[in-house]
């Protein structure tokens, strides 16, 4: 109807119980995703290589978390933070993968830049 705000309908789920992981927990759309967790009722492991903004959004979050610095380009450590996290909260049921980056470059260059650094990624699995 004319003048009335859209609406969108929320559909709640409870994650109770639960364990979940979510990359790029520090910020934006991670951050986001893994309060959404939270406050349904998961155990969330948080996994970020910003040290800083990973302490701050687990402080946020308080007891249902587990933060964990790790860098998600390295094999290395996403062993060690997964064994880690299994260890800690057990089974893993919720997996998030919010970990990304961005760059500013000229619109004309981004495809280029991103087939440049996928390929970049990948041959250093």
């Amino acid at each position: 109807m004319a003048g009335e705000e859209p609406t969108m309908a929320m559909v709640e789920y409870s994650f109770s119980g639960e364990v979940a992981i979510v990359t790029g927990a520090a910020s934006g759309i991670g951050k986001a995703v893994a309060h959404g967790l939270a406050k349904a009722g998961a155990t969330v492991a948080l996994i970020d290589r910003d040290q800083k903004g990973l302490a701050s959004a687990s402080r946020e979050l308080r007891a249902s978390v587990l933060g964990l610095c790790c860098d998600v380009t390295q094999v290395a450590e996403v062993t060690q933070a997964f064994g880690g996290i299994r260890k800690k909260l057990g089974t893993v049921s919720v997996l998030v993968n919010s970990a990304g980056m961005s760059a500013r470059i000229p619109a004309e260059l981004c495809a280029t830049f991103s087939v440049g650094y996928t390929l970049l990624l990948n041959a250093f699995r």
